[in-house]
């Protein structure tokens, strides 16, 4: 739960700075804001749905994030959860974050079949008849692991981000 609350410590503070009240500054026409870490969070062993929790607390929901790392299950991210969020007028965003901070070309070449099967995993997940943000590789900036090479030197990164949305596109329209 830290990142969850480091998240909503740090909205919470950007609220206290801002000049606006709360609802002006949230409001529709000015931005879309939202908090998020993970749909679910079980509290004294009783399950709580985090975006109606954020609702309840006052907080801005237009949008929640959902980080989803290697090894990611879809009932973390079911799709009647993904349309209860809709339903409630908030955009799910989906961070796919499979590399997490160890990313380098040697390692999108050598674990490109994983991420591919990984995406399509999560393609079929997001396709409902709302709209869903995906987040491709948060990432991409990091620092390589010591003796590969950063994607961000590697020209090649533009052929697999291309790739990795074909994969929504087929599968998600």
């Amino acid at each position: 739960m830290k990142r969850t609350r480091a998240g909503v410590l740090t909205l919470l503070l950007a609220v206290g700075c801002a000049s606006a009240t709360p609802a002006e500054f949230f409001a529709p026409e000015r931005l879309l804001a939202g908090v998020g870490d993970r749909l679910w969070w079980h509290e004294s062993g009783e399950p709580v749905f985090l975006p109606e929790q954020a609702r309840r607390l006052g907080l801005p929901t237009d949008l929640f994030e959902i980080w989803l790392p290697r090894g990611w299950r879809e009932t973390w991210i079911p799709q009647r959860d993904l349309r209860r969020l809709s339903r409630a007028g908030t955009i799910p965003v989906v961070v796919e974050y499979f590399f997490r901070d160890g990313i380098s070309r040697e390692r999108v070449v050598r674990e490109r079949e994983a991420w591919h099967r990984s995406l399509r995993r999560l393609a079929d997940v997001v396709a409902i008849d709302a709209p869903v943000l995906v987040v491709l590789v948060p990432e991409f900036n990091d620092e390589p692991p010591h003796g590969e090479t950063a994607i961000t030197d590697w020209a090649g990164f533009s052929n697999e981000i291309a790739s990795a949305l074909a994969i929504f596109r087929e599968r998600a329209p």
